[in-house]
């Protein structure tokens, strides 16, 4: 699948995803719901709910005063978690669903250099013509030899 890759290496050129990669992105979205969870919501809850009584014991307020603190707390602070998971998991996948659309944007680094490299996803060949160009180029083989040379005249 990666098949320019595979060529880039074979070289002694270095290539990794630099940005638009599907894999970290389902990773981030898993994490995101992880955190987003029920279960999840209520351990953070029960902490959000003892902070606010002990918060609210530190103002000296009566019994009956004190479980209606705690509770408007705990409830604010469950609606904001789930706000901010909602607001995670939707990012997440609008993040997954543009790096299904892109190409994965590699990062090449050889002697002397480092450039960008789009890769279609689906054939691992060049996803424009301006990686077409930039691919003929870093396979050329003298120019590459001309590379190392000078790599290994400036070290």
């Amino acid at each position: 699948m990666r098949d320019a890759l595979t060529r880039l290496r074979k070289l002694g050129y270095e290539a990794a995803p630099a940005f638009g990669a599907v894999e970290p992105e389902e990773q981030a979205l898993a994490e995101a719901g992880e955190i987003a969870a029920p279960k999840q919501l209520t351990v953070t809850a029960q902490a959000a709910a003892k902070q606010a009584e002990q918060a609210a014991r530190g103002l000296g307020l009566a019994d009956e005063d004190l479980l209606g603190v705690v509770a408007r707390a705990t409830a604010q602070a469950v609606t904001q978690l789930q706000n901010v998971g909602e607001s995670r998991v939707g990012f997440q996948e609008r993040a997954l669903e543009n790096a299904r659309k892109s190409p994965t944007v590699y990062s090449v680094t050889g002697p002397g250099f480092a450039v960008y490299l789009a890769l279609d996803d689906e054939t691992g060949e060049p996803a424009d013509k301006q990686s077409e160009e930039l691919l003929a180029s870093l396979e050329d083989k003298a120019a590459h030899r001309e590379r190392v040379k000078q790599a290994d005249q400036t070290a």
